[in-house]
């Protein structure tokens, strides 16, 4: 999924998620049903931060964290989100 973070005009943020969820067969189900609402509502959220935080090594388990409590908050309904797996992004890139 591409990001355009806040403030940061003509610059977008490549990222890569993967969850896994619990119970396996019927959050999995659950979140590939959701897979545009979880995309919608990682956008919403990633796009509401800076640049500069989002490319910050340090913020990186926060971010995790963040993104992990607003899919469980906002997303699931039936199933939960036990752990990302996988978080990368990439360098800003101009478009």
């Amino acid at each position: 999924m591409s990001v355009n973070p806040a403030w940061a005009l003509d610059r977008h943020l490549r990222l890569e998620v993967a969850f896994k969820v619990c119970p396996p067969v019927e959050g999995l189900a659950e979140i590939q049903r959701k897979r545009i609402e979880v995309k919608h509502t990682l956008i919403r959220f990633l796009s509401s931060k800076a640049e500069a935080e989002l490319e910050d090594p340090l913020r990186v388990e926060i971010l995790r964290g963040e993104i992990h409590r607003i899919i469980n908050g906002e997303v699931m309904k039936k199933g939960t989100v036990d752990e990302r797996l996988y978080y990368r992004h990439g360098t800003a890139i101009d478009q």
